[in-house]
């Protein structure tokens, strides 16, 4: 039986923001930038759908799937500082991934595990 994957279009609408994104640049982008964004992004939130429901806690899993959709949309607003340095871009790709996955583990706490 077949359901429907919220983070999985959630996923998509946000990869097609950043391809909109980078046709508004005319392409002038960092692919070293935007390749791996999108590479993590896929492969974590596959890893997030398939992972058995008995490994994970579901809140757990919501904050992680939380933490990546948040983390690849500050990884998309970072294309609009359009820096063109390579230290610069891996200081906000980091700032970004550190940022966007704590979070949600700052903001919501699991009463479960008191």
């Amino acid at each position: 039986m077949l359901k429907i994957n919220v983070p999985g279009i959630i996923a998509t609408l946000l990869i097609g923001l950043l391809l909109y994104i980078c046709n508004l640049h005319q392409w002038d982008i960092s692919y070293f930038y935007v390749v791996p964004a999108v590479i993590f992004y896929v492969g974590a939130t596959i890893a997030l759908t398939y992972i058995p429901s008995h490994e994970i806690p579901p809140v757990s899993r919501f904050l992680m799937t939380l933490g990546t959709h948040l983390t690849f949309s500050l990884l998309t607003a970072g294309l609009y500082l359009n820096q063109s340095g390579f230290w610069v871009n891996t200081a906000i790709f980091v700032a970004s991934i550190i940022i966007g996955m704590a979070v949600p583990f700052m903001i919501f706490k699991d009463v479960n595990l008191e």
